[in-house]
């Protein structure tokens, strides 16, 4: 019966020590080097299990483990070098922070739009200096990187949902803007020789007037002036929107893309290319819009009033 229980007690006893592993980082049955660590425990003969470098990690070993086993990473946002002598954890692409510091520091993501190489080096925001759209830039801002559509384009990647960069309409323009989120940023033009419309929705760029071009070709045609004594309308595109108007009498008059010759303001008729000018003058002191044709001619309400001071004055100078 003792002998029964001397055995029992001895059992227990080798139980309780090889469940109780003596190398703290050792664990479970065999006492095999635990999680986060590597090597052969001093329950084993070796010479102790060595923690895995800050920020990797490793599995429960079933025997003896090199630091090759730390393939790993404890930060989620990292990734490991799977170096075989010397494993480490560096925060990805687009996250700073320092998994390997004494007190690892979190890998957080960028701000939107913002990005950063995976670096030993990507402990602060300011590791966030390239963009992850290519039509935008970065401010640099050390303490708040942030990046922007570049001039020409319009979107926010700063956005919760990124606004993709995109090319404003041929001919037109926009500047670096934290607000340039929609098209209506378009509201300048390339060639200095064009207007933009302004409108918020189809932005678009056309020649002067007394020019012809066409900023929104592809390529663009640049706006070039009229003959001197020539003139066209805002958006004429070929050289033969620019008119002149041979009547001496006569005006350009533009509409649309084309100009026309007119008879001037207080004429009337049909201007003509020959010496002798078509368009008739109304009579002293009457008026005609510019372009009739016909006599429509008639006295301004100033060309009447002056005789009528004229006779007043008259009747008074004859009673007083």
């Amino acid at each position: 019966m003792r002998n029964i229980q001397y055995i029992i007690f001895v059992a227990l006893a080798i139980t309780a020590t090889v469940q109780g592993c003596t190398d703290s980082l050792a664990s479970g049955t065999g006492c095999y080097c635990g999680a986060g660590s590597y090597g052969q425990s001093s329950d084993n003969q070796g010479t102790g299990c060595q923690a895995c470098p800050k920020g990797s990690n490793s599995a429960q070993a079933s025997g003896t483990t090199t630091i090759a086993a730390c393939t790993t990473c404890k930060d989620t946002n990292s990734t490991n070098n799977q170096n075989a002598a010397a494993p480490a954890c560096y925060c990805n692409a687009g996250y700073y922070g320092d998994p390997t510091a004494a007190t690892p520091i979190t890998c957080t993501a960028c701000p939107k739009g913002s990005n950063s190489a995976a670096s030993t080096t990507a402990s602060t925001i300011a590791a966030c200096t390239t963009c992850k759209d290519t039509n935008s830039t970065n401010n640099q801002n050390a303490a708040a990187p942030a990046c922007y559509c570049n001039a020409g384009y319009y979107g926010d990647p700063t956005a919760a949902t990124p606004i993709t960069c995109t090319a404003c309409p041929k001919g037109s323009n926009s500047a670096a803007s934290t607000t340039a989120s929609t098209i209506a940023a378009c509201t300048t033009c390339k060639d200095t020789n064009a207007v933009n419309n302004a409108s918020t929705s189809t932005p678009a760029c056309a020649c002067k007037a007394s020019y012809y071009g066409d900023p929104t070709a592809s390529p663009a045609v640049t706006c070039q002036g009229c003959p001197n004594g020539q003139t066209s309308a805002v958006g004429s595109t070929a050289s033969t929107g620019c008119v002149v108007c041979t009547d001496a009498n006569g005006t350009v008059v533009l509409s649309g893309n084309t100009g026309s010759c007119v008879c001037a303001a207080n004429y009337y008729g049909n201007p003509t290319t020959t010496g002798t000018s078509g368009c008739t003058q109304c009579g002293s002191g009457q008026t005609a819009p510019v372009g009739s044709t016909t006599n429509v001619c008639k006295s301004s309400f100033s060309s009447l009033l002056l005789p009528i001071l004229s006779f007043l004055s008259f009747v008074m100078l004859m009673l007083f």
